[in-house]
């Protein structure tokens, strides 16, 4: 499932004429991604432990971890090539939860962040992680 999620990614990544067929204006328009934020009723503490979990589980190396501000940005490596990644970055607020996962390719030694989205954007591993997160997410 995860490896056909991020081979969605990197096509939508690649241009949208060449994802799919444009069925309608909204699939062909261009789109700047915007994180998914999730309302949560589960305390900020409960959150932050579990996303510590998290993190530990699926091996994410971090980037900042900062609890005052309930920031954790995160990078996971692909299981299929050690030329693309996950970014993530979470902020925990009182009221809700704010995810941001953003696949990235390594081309000349840098990372190329794909933050254009074409049509709808689905938030499937936001939904995922926010799950993982708050057992009170009803979205």
């Amino acid at each position: 499932m995860r490896s056909g999620v991020l081979l969605l990614l990197l096509t939508f990544g690649a241009g949208c004429q060449t994802a799919m067929m444009p069925f309608s204006q909204e699939h062909v328009e261009m789109r700047e991604y915007k994180p998914l934020s999730v309302p949560s009723a589960t305390p900020v503490r409960a959150r932050w432990i579990r996303l510590q979990r998290l993190a530990a589980e699926e091996a994410w190396r971090l980037e900042t971890f900062d609890e005052t501000r309930g920031l954790m940005i995160a990078a996971r490596p692909s299981n299929d090539s050690n030329e693309i990644r996950e970014h993530l970055r979470i902020v925990l607020r009182p009221e809700s939860t704010e995810i941001s996962v953003q696949t990235e390719i390594l081309e000349d030694g840098e990372w190329d962040t794909r933050d254009l989205t074409c049509g709808k954007y689905e938030y499937s591993r936001e939904s995922e992680i926010a799950l993982k997160l708050d057992t009170t997410t009803g979205y």
